[in-house]
């Protein structure tokens, strides 16, 4: 049991980092692009699409281990998991700019920036849950990326017996 609780915190220490470097080109690609005066629309969608691609390398092959490379099906459960945030971002965006009334310029870049980099704050430990449970669990039933590293030999070299009678 420990070993299975130490794995899964070491998959999400990881999974914090690739999320902190995620959120930060997220967030700098978002407000960059609110400052010029792109729309929230905009924004929300060139902020996802930097984060969404090196949270994905991370996450697959540091975060989760692994090394077998991606799946048809892990790329679409993943894209899943990041579209529904994509899209809470973008409501919440949404929500507080019409919210804000005649804010422009640096108060509006920073308000619209706070919310989002906050949406995403607040999904971080919902988007655990789902991309250790749905995106990056065996297909088999085999449990979890934690769990299956938890139960795999030491070893990283299993050799065949070859002796036959």
């Amino acid at each position: 049991m420990r070993a299975v609780a130490r794995r899964h915190l070491r998959t999400f220490s990881r999974y914090g980092i690739g999320s902190v470097v995620a959120a930060v080109t997220s967030e700098l690609v978002f407000v960059a692009v609110v400052a010029a005066g792109g729309s929230t629309l905009a924004a929300n969608v060139a902020g996802f699409l930097a984060g969404a691609v090196p949270n994905y390398a991370l996450n697959i092959g540091w975060a989760w281990r692994h090394r077998e490379g991606s799946t048809a099906v892990r790329l679409r459960r993943y894209a899943v998991v990041s579209v529904v945030s994509a899209l809470a971002a973008y409501a919440t965006t949404t929500l507080a700019e019409s919210l804000a009334g005649s804010l422009s310029g640096t108060s509006r870049t920073l308000l619209l920036g706070a919310v989002y980099l906050g949406t995403y704050a607040v999904l971080f430990v919902a988007k655990y849950v789902a991309l250790d449970r749905y995106v990056f669990s065996t297909p088999t039933g085999g449990g979890t990326a934690a769990g299956r590293e938890a139960r795999a030999p030491r070893s990283r070299h299993h050799v065949p017996s070859t002796t036959r009678r």
